[in-house]
């Protein structure tokens, strides 16, 4: 890792700047030297260093001086100091500069030097690997497609859950609810949302409870200050706090309701209809659901029926018909106005016309059949 990082030498004393450069080459540092400020400027213009090691007696230019000159050619570089003219002053001058690591006297003590140049990149390989990882973190935040938000719960002085404040939010929030971060982050939920706490007061009770407690939440809620349904799951990272991660799920509740009324719609037509309905599994034929009507003709209760297979209960006739009428389901997918024989419960054979579709009911392979 040393050798992704440059050290710059500016001291006039050449044999100790090269005699030091033999040092930091044989630890596998890249190493520059310049002998006078003018040369340390003129380098830094072509090349960027992590470090410098610094004389503060140059010939042309205090090295506090160069210090601050360069800090406005490369601000993220920092300096060792090094002086064979040490006093309290000049000491205090240089490590006030929060760019200054180190001052070190002449002679130097070369395994103290290398020990603090050895734990700066130590520091600089760690700093790196942090912002990496906080930059991959943040990628991930930005990216994600569910909403996040993290809050500060705001309590009164009973303890009861009245308020919270967005700290932060990610581009996904924007997407999900339509509210701009600047108009929600640093303010308070009843100010960025106004009447959600008369609207979703559990929402309170719920994040508050989270932010107390550290036990985490999932659920589900019509938000209605926006209109939308929300799938929400809510977790503390540290006490007070909550984060809250989203997805607007309101197409899918919609979708929901639709296939509800839907079956609703079809249960009451199944039920009321005067034909004998029936629903059975394709092709083992076990029996899903019954109408009134089929069951009183059959000379049966509907539970039991319900479960039971067609072959169990030997409602076919004809038994060989049967296979013929798999066949062609399976083939065109229907039969209008077939004619087969029902044996009821008592043995009596009843001639019916019967029509039959194979669809599919949750997933699953079925026949609908009407008859009479």
């Amino acid at each position: 890792m040393e050798g992704k990082y440059g050290i710059l030498i500016v001291d006039d004393n050449v044999d100790l700047a090269e005699g030091l450069r033999d040092i930091l080459e044989i630890e596998g540092y890249d190493v520059t030297i310049g002998h006078n400020g003018q040369d340390a400027l003129a380098i830094c213009r072509q090349k960027n260093f992590s470090l410098a090691l610094v004389d503060m007696k140059l010939p042309d230019i205090p090295g506090t001086d160069l210090i601050d000159k360069l800090a406005g050619i490369s601000p993220a570089m920092e300096y060792i100091v090094i002086t064979g003219h040490a006093s309290l002053d000049s000491a205090i001058d240089a490590v006030k500069r929060e760019s200054v690591v180190s001052y070190e006297i002449k002679p130097l003590d070369i395994g103290r030097l290398l020990t603090v140049i050895r734990q700066f990149f130590e520091r600089k390989k760690t700093e790196e690997m942090l912002r990496e990882s906080e930059e991959r973190y943040r990628s991930l935040f930005d990216n994600m497609l569910n909403g996040f938000a993290y809050c500060w719960m705001v309590f009164d002085k009973k303890g009861t859950p009245v308020d919270f404040i967005y700290l932060e939010v990610n581009d996904s929030f924007e997407r999900l609810t339509g509210l701009k971060k600047e108009n929600v982050i640093g303010k308070n939920v009843t100010e960025a949302i106004p009447g959600i706490k008369e609207a979703n007061p559990e929402l309170f009770d719920i994040y508050g409870h989270v932010a107390l407690t550290g036990e985490p939440i999932s659920l589900e809620i019509f938000f209605k200050p926006l209109e939308i349904w929300l799938s929400i799951s809510v977790y503390s990272p540290e006490k007070g706090y909550f984060a809250a991660v989203f997805d607007n799920i309101t197409e899918r509740k919609q979708a929901e309701e639709k296939l509800r009324e839907s079956e609703e719609r079809f249960s009451k037509a199944f039920h009321s209809s005067p034909a004998l309905m029936m629903i059975t599994s394709f092709p083992e034929g076990r029996i899903i659901d019954v109408n009134d009507v089929y069951a009183r003709v059959m000379g049966y209760r509907r539970k039991e029926l319900i479960g039971h297979t067609v072959i169990e209960k030997e409602t076919w006739a004809r038994p060989e018909q049967r296979g013929e009428v798999m066949k062609i389901l399976k083939e065109h997918g229907m039969i209008a106005n077939m004619e087969y024989g029902l044996r009821t419960k008592s043995g009596e054979i009843r001639e019916m016309l019967n029509s039959m579709c194979l669809v599919e009911l949750k997933g699953e392979p079925c026949i609908i059949s009407a008859g009479g």
